[in-house]
């Protein structure tokens, strides 16, 4: 289950938005971005309330995009609806997911799948091996990105659409090796000769593939210890 941070100075505004919330995530309520910080590991998602004082908010997202833990985890904030934008502009806005208060479920939750279907994705080249069933030969393709459901790479052997496919890379930071089994779902090419470009979802993950699979997707690097493959 997904944990998300609620970060509001005053008022309960959000408070409607995590009761939407609660039942699919795991939600925390802190008053200040200091003190969301100082709790116990970053969330999957930030939801921070603006007070209406630009320089309070500026101050607030400068603090998240200058933590190492916190730069890259996805924020929406909320503006009071009596704040013009204007006066919000020198916090660099154009950056974040941006919503009015108040606010409706249905907008909330499109926003935040949104968000997630971004974040959940890693523009990725590394080389890859490319196995397809029945086939005892295994062909070096190179990866164009990652998501947690599939993966979209290059390859100059032609595997037809629906064929199962072994996928193996090593993650460069942790020496995690994969071994992931697929199904192409998508094969194009420019021209005749060109590399043949795929589209593949994973098939039958362990959960712990789809975790290590996360986060090198999302860059977050924790140490392996035994029995994980360090080829």
């Amino acid at each position: 289950m997904q944990k998300i941070f609620f970060i509001e100075q005053e008022g309960e505004e959000l408070n409607p938005i995590m009761a939407y919330l609660a039942d699919v995530a795991r939600c925390a309520g802190f008053c200040s971005v200091m003190e969301a910080i100082k709790a116990d590991g970053p969330p999957d998602l930030i939801l921070l309330a603006a007070d209406g004082d630009p320089e309070n908010l500026k101050r607030d997202l400068t603090y998240l995009r200058g933590n190492s833990f916190y730069a890259k985890i996805p924020r929406m904030v909320f503006l009071p609806a009596k704040v013009p934008s204007a006066s919000l502009k020198s916090s660099r806005l154009e950056s974040e997911t941006v919503l009015r208060l108040p606010v409706d479920k249905s907008e909330v939750l499109s926003k935040i799948a949104g968000i997630q279907k971004r974040a959940h994705r890693r523009l990725y080249e590394i080389l890859i091996g490319v196995q397809p069933e029945g086939d005892g030969r295994k062909y070096f393709g190179k990866s164009l990105d990652f998501s947690e459901t599939g993966i979209a790479f290059e390859c100059n052997e032609k595997i037809a659409e629906g064929r199962r496919v072994i996928i193996t890379f090593v993650a460069p930071k942790t020496r995690r090796r994969f071994i992931l089994e697929g199904a192409v779902v998508r094969m194009t090419t420019d021209h005749p000769g060109a590399l043949y470009a795929y589209g593949a979802t994973f098939r039958n993950m362990t959960a712990e593939d789809k975790s290590d699979l996360m986060d090198f997707i999302t860059g977050n690097v924790r140490a392996k210890t035994e029995g994980r493959d360090e080829g």
